[in-house]
C-alpha cells in the first residue's frame, strides 16, 4: 500500500502524525533508498534519558515495595542492589527534585532504621554516606525538568 503512495505524501503529509515508535516501524517498511534520515533533536535525547532514567529507578523501587518472594534477606539485597546503582539513574535524581528529596530521604531511613541488622546496618551506612558524598560533588541538582510520557 506505501509504495504506491508517492514518497512526498508518505514524508510530509504521513510520518508527522506517527509518534516516535510508529516512524520507526513506519521507516523500516520503506525501501532503503526512499529513506530520508533526520537528526534527532538534543533536547527528545535528554528527555528520553532522563524518562528511562525514572522508569529504571520506577521499577526498582516496585521490586523494594512489593518483591516476589518477600523475605527480609531478599528485600536488603533488593535496596543493596538499588542504592549500588544509583549512578543508572542519576540523571533523573539530577533533575527531579521530588525524586532526589525521597531518594535521599529513604537512604536516611535505611541507614539508621533499627528494624535490620546490625551487619546490614554498617555496610549500608558506608555506602550511604558514599552515595551523598557523590550527590553533592558528581551529581547536584541542577534544575526541575519536565518531561511528558509522550516523547
Amino acid at each position: 500500500m506505501f509504495d504506491q503512495l508517492p514518497l512526498d505524501v508518505l514524508h510530509h503529509g504521513i510520518l508527522p502524525l506517527l509518534s516516535f515508535d510508529d516512524r520507526i516501524s513506519f521507516t523500516r517498511v520503506l525501501n532503503p533508498e526512499d529513506r530520508r534520515c533526520k537528526h534527532l533533536n538534543q533536547t527528545f535525547i535528554f528527555k528520553f534519558s532522563i524518562l528511562h532514567a525514572s522508569a529504571l529507578l520506577r521499577k526498582q523501587i516496585t521490586n523494594i515495595i512489593r518483591p516476589p518472594n518477600p523475605t527480609p534477606a531478599r528485600c536488603r539485597r533488593v535496596i543493596m542492589r538499588l542504592y549500588k546503582r544509583y549512578e543508572n539513574y542519576a540523571l533523573a535524581i539530577q533533575y527531579s527534585y521530588g525524586l532526589r528529596h525521597q531518594f535521599l530521604t529513604k537512604l536516611n531511613e535505611f541507614s539508621t532504621s533499627h528494624d535490620v541488622t546490625e551487619s546490614f546496618r554498617t555496610s549500608f551506612g558506608n555506602l550511604a554516606l558514599k552515595i551523598r558524598q557523590d550527590l553533592v560533588e558528581k551529581y547536584p541538582y541542577i534544575r526541575e525538568e519536565k518531561v511528558s510520557r509522550k516523547i
